[in-house]
């Protein structure tokens, strides 16, 4: 969630990175005061940059950092400006107020936290003097600590570091870029930029002895870290040990001058909240749903709040318990009237701790599924985290910022224009908190309150649930606690009477049955209404990946809606396919069929463009990133892959020759594990599982090459990795399950991680061997990964590729009960439908926006939708049978998956 963060800043509707937003021009405007007049200053993602005329900068270097808050932030950049443009030494500032507000709040990234000014000295020397000199004219100033850097000895706000000052950097397997520095004999290694100090092994520091940060082992003389919980940009939570009771204690850290804002009264902090919060549990302690405060107290420069550790599981972990959640939400009556008991007992738990805290005149503010904790060994919940608590009694001057802290999908719609806290907003939060019991879905909440509320009547209306559920939850929603307490009592003391059959009742909207011909029609309306092809933006809404990696990909970026698009017989955006090819000869894109070249060669020969194609799988074949990565989703099994589809539209079977040499570089990589076999994984010692980075990618690739060439060689590799990868497999639900990897305890239902990509590569690797084992594997995996809702509607993680894996299972087994399961998910994926201009939309990624990738968003569904209304081959899982002359296209002849291929 927290790397999503930077990319819902600038709109509200869409990911968009923070160099999309507008900027003010106050610091734009305070700097030509301030530079001489051949100076430049121009915008560079979310800097100003500023240089001299005839500016030479080193490569690397020795950078200064200055860090400020929000009250004295203009004097940091007066003096950072008049310095450097004295010494005619290029530096840029943060490029305005918002932007600097945000760089040091929770949500940022702790490594590059605080940063307000970046100054490139030309060498050693220069940098010692204006250090020094900085250090000087702002020895009054006082800002927040640079984890990344080393303070200067003199001054509260002046930092360094050794870094890269030019953008040298190469690319990633997965489209991402690693920062780099050039070593004293030549080589490159890693700009490695972590939360702590680390200098190069090659680099002198200028200031050795400064800035000694104390390394305490008690804090304040007696409470001893035995665990990091969580780390954010304001500090961490740990747990500890009082070593004069022995008792065990929770610690929460409060770094100065971060989550800095400001107020009628002055400036306040992440020390000003954690104070407030010691205040509120003080005021609390007598209530048992409250941790008792212990101490608050500053050691060092950062101050720490303890209080009572309690035993317990935290109410977001307990819902995902198989003896606890709905899931496969099929309605099944033992699991729904064990639900409906949960329900009850915890939801009037939860109405009377938090009715007992309003019994207090405060207001919590912040109530989410993260926030609540069940003391183990009974049903009593503990509420905590009172950071934006408020006292009703009493307005604060950091009451407004406070309740901005609420998580998202829990807060009211009016919440955000109004600015004081009442008790109906935690009443809000405490209904969306009982829905997430059902389904975590609430930050669906953000671009849509309809939305969700419609997927609580689908939810509610689909299983069976009883009434009483969905009343209680609406009641809160509409500030109705009293009305909620009632039914949860009622339910508590009296039977749970089953529903046998959907019944009309008081709240149920929007259960309608959606044509779904008409949905997919609609969302193809709005990927094309969408579609915008301009120099200085993105074409298209997008994943946030898309903005991290390239424009282009399979996965996240336009080249997955534009195969949408044509893969349902919709026409392409005008000038879509020209913007894609004259993209795909300039850009640099790693080699992946789902992240870059490989998968853009394969929607170019789909869509006839064959030499096109042929020279984007030329430089994916080329590129030296196949030798780090061996998986379907990003490296030499993809690669393979989108090389027999290649041949397949081209008739040229030197592609099929062009597939073994991956798979000989497969073969070679292999490591064997007793009867089967398993390849590494980049960057990580964890062997992972699944269809995306896993054995069940790899398999499908050799399971499609021996079909190609008949050669027994990768009929054998395909089986050692498919003997790998299910004996991976988990029992659950009579089925078997897999995590994403090796000691993961995690059991995913997913393509891209889970069950259904395993069971996709074992249904197809069934149809093409015939071998019972692999349909064996397949059906359990299908009866552990069916459900009929997912948080998301999504391809990768979410119910679109759920449903794609049980029409696999249909066109194999011909049974019915797999197209019914996929009709029954495409109604409810109907639930997250977004009226937008032209069409529908979907939302993407974790629900917070809307996107139209492939992997999260509107053209996955669509695709879904599509093959629901005409059961056919699957996108980039099937090949084309090989012949002599090309192929027609892949919708129309792609492999039939069935017991007769």
């Amino acid at each position: 969630m927290r790397e999503l963060t930077p990319f819902l800043i600038s709109s509200r509707e869409h990911f968009l990175p923070l160099s999309a937003r507008r900027i003010r021009p106050e610091f734009a405007t305070l700097l030509r005061q301030i530079l001489p007049p051949a100076w430049t200053v121009r915008r560079q993602d979310i800097w100003l940059m500023c240089r001299p005329s005839r500016a030479k900068e080193p490569s690397q270097g020795f950078k200064i950092h200055m860090s400020a808050n929000l009250s004295n932030i203009v004097d940091v950049i007066r003096i950072a400006a008049d310095v450097c443009g004295g010494a005619g030494t290029s530096f840029k500032i943060v490029a305005d107020r918002a932007l600097a507000s945000f760089l040091l709040s929770r949500g940022y990234n702790r490594s590059g936290s605080g940063k307000c000014v970046t100054i490139y000295p030309a060498d050693v020397t220069e940098f010692t003097t204006l250090a020094d000199d900085l250090a000087v004219r702002t020895a009054h100033l006082s800002g927040p600590y640079i984890l990344s850097d080393r303070r200067h000895p003199r001054s509260q706000v002046v930092f360094y570091r050794y870094g890269g000052f030019e953008r040298r950097s190469r690319l990633k397997a997965d489209g991402q870029r690693e920062s780099l520095l050039c070593t004293p004999d030549g080589s490159l290694a890693p700009d490695l930029r972590q939360p702590f100090f680390q200098l190069p092994e090659w680099v002198v520091d200028p200031y050795p002895a400064s800035d000694p940060v104390p390394a305490a082992t008690l804090l304040n003389g007696r409470y001893e870290i035995e665990d990091a919980l969580a780390f954010t940009n304001c500090g961490g939570v740990y747990r500890a040990r009082d070593v004069e009771t022995r008792a065990e204690v929770i610690v929460k850290e409060a770094r100065p001058h971060t989550s800095s804002f400001v107020h009628t009264e002055g400036t306040g902090d992440a020390v000003s909240l954690r104070a407030r919060e010691y205040a509120v549990l003080k005021r609390l302690a007598h209530l048992r749903c409250v941790p008792q405060p212990i101490a608050l107290f500053t050691e060092w420069e950062h101050t720490f709040l303890v209080e009572e550790f309690v035993e317990g599981v935290p109410l977001a972990q307990f819902r995902a318990r198989e003896d606890v959640n709905l899931i496969p939400f099929t309605g099944g009556r033992r699991r729904v009237d064990r639900f409906a008991r949960n329900f009850a007992k915890i939801g009037l738990a939860l109405c009377r701790a938090v009715a007992s805290v309003h019994a207090e005149g405060i207001v919590l503010g912040d109530l989410s599924p993260n926030n609540v904790l069940l003391r183990s060994g009974s049903e009593e919940i503990v509420l905590i985290d009172f950071e934006a608590a408020s006292d009703l009694a009493a307005a604060g001057p950091d009451d407004e910022f406070a309740q901005s802290l609420a998580t998202p999908g829990f807060r009211a719609g009016r919440r955000r224009t109004t600015g004081r806290l009442t008790p109906q907003d935690d009443e809000y939060a405490l209904g969306m908190l009982l829905f997430s019991l059902l389904l975590p879905v609430q930050a669906l909440n953000e671009i849509c309150e309809e939305a969700t509320l419609r997927l609580l009547d689908r939810i509610a209306t689909s299983c069976f649930l009883p009434a009483f559920i969905q009343e209680v939850i609406v009641s809160l929603l509409h500030g109705d606690s009293a009305s909620a307490i009632r039914l949860l009592m009622e339910a508590v003391e009296t039977p749970i009477v089953p529903v046998t059959h959907p019944v009309r009742r008081r709240g149920r909207l929007y259960s309608e049955r959606v044509s779904i011909p008409h949905l997919a029609e609609q969302a193809a309306r709005y990927i094309r209404a969408a579609w915008r092809v301009r120099p200085d933006a993105e074409p298209m809404p997008m994943d946030y990946m898309a903005h991290r990696t390239n424009v282009l990909s399979i996965a996240y970026g336009a080249a997955g809606a534009l195969f949408a698009l044509h893969y349902c017989g919709q026409p392409l955006p005008d000038h879509a396919l020209e913007w894609l090819i004259e993209r795909s000869r300039v850009d640099e894109l790693p080699p992946g069929l789902y992240t870059g070249h490989a998968g853009v060669a394969c929607l170019l020969a789909e869509l006839g463009h064959l030499d096109d194609g042929r020279n984007c799988l030329e430089r994916a074949l080329h590129s030296p990133l196949l030798d780090n990565d061996m998986s379907l989703f990003q490296g030499t099994a993809g690669v393979g892959l989108a090389c027999l589809h290649m041949a397949a539209a081209s008739g040229d079977l030197e592609y099929v020759r062009m597939a073994e040499e991956q798979a000989l570089r497969l073969q070679r990589l292999a490591e064997n594990l007793g009867p089967g076999c398993v390849w590494p994984t980049t960057g990580t010692d964890v062997r992972r599982f699944g269809m995306g980075y896993g054995n069940s990618g790899i398999a499908l690739f050799l399971a499609h090459l021996w079909r190609a060439t008949s050669d027994y060689r990768w009929r054998t590799l395909m089986d050692r990795a498919l003997e790998f990868e299910a004996a991976q497999g988990v029992p659950l639900r009579g089925g078997l399950t897999w995590g994403r990897f090796e000691g993961d305890h995690i059991a995913e239902p997913y393509w891209l991680f889970g069950g259904c990509g395993v069971g996709s590569a074992f249904i197809r690797c069934f149809a093409l061997t015939q071998d019972e084992r692999y349909l064996t594997t397949a059906l359990a995996a299908a009866r552990s990964s069916l459900s009929l809702f997912s948080v998301m509607p999504g391809q990768f993680e979410g119910l679109s590729g759920i449903g794609e894996f049980m029409l696999d299972m249909y066109k194999a087994t011909a049974k019915g009960t797999y197209l019914r399961a996929a009709q029954r998910i495409a109604q409810n994926i109907a639930a997250y439908r977004l009226v937008r201009p032209g069409g529908l939309a979907f939302p993407g990624r974790a629900l917070l926006r809307v996107s139209n990738d492939f992997g999260y968003g509107t053209s996955g569904v669509m695709v879904f939708l599509s093959r629901v209304i005409q059961p056919r081959s699957r996108i980039l899982h099937d090949v084309a049978p090989l012949s002599t002359s090309p192929a027609r296209p892949l919708q129309s002849q792609m492999l039939s998956v069935d017991a007769n291929s």
